[in-house]
Formats: C-alpha cells, structure tokens, sequence
C-alpha cells in the first residue's frame, strides 16, 4: 500500500549536548500533505541504536499521557519515522 502522507519542509532542532546522553537528538517540524504543520516531534535513539521518532503529549494531574498529536496505526508510524529519518539522513543531519 502506498503512502497518503506527504511530508515537506522537514527541520531538526538538535537537542543540547546534555539532552544527547538521554537518547534525544533534536526536535522535528514539518509538513503534512502541504496542509498541517506539526512541530514538537522528538527524534530519538534507543538503546538499540535505532531512531525513532516519538509525538507530542501532555499529562494530566494524575500522571495520564494525553496525546496531543499521533499516527493513528503503526503503518502510518512507520511512514511517518521513514520519511523523516529518510530526509535528515539525506541531508546529512544524522548517520
């Protein structure tokens, strides 16, 4: 199946040298299908080595996570982390 998400305009903010040690590597905004602009999402390494790319959240009083913005399944998690990723990489911005 392919993609409907078309993302444009893609822009790491890198994290602080201190936030690198926590596996954070930036902060990504960028475009989607040229309509909706998103901005807050947070480029990661994990332990494994593996980038990913986690969506912005709030938690109530109680300690609940709350998504403010997300992929609504796991193709389009994957689509959305390709793009991204695919991107930076191309750029040069990441290994």
């Amino acid at each position: 199946m392919s993609s409907t998400l078309l993302l444009t305009d893609i822009v790491l903010t890198p994290a602080r040298p201190a936030d690198l040690a926590t596996g954070l590597i930036g902060f990504v905004a960028c475009t989607v299908n040229l309509d909706l602009r998103l901005d807050g999402l947070a480029l990661r390494r994990t332990t494994g080595g593996a980038y990913s790319i986690t969506f912005p959240e709030r938690r109530d009083s109680n300690g609940v996570r709350h998504p403010i913005v997300r992929p609504i399944d796991a193709r389009a998690r994957a689509d959305i982390e390709r793009q991204i990723i695919g991107t930076l990489r191309q750029r040069g911005a990441m290994t």
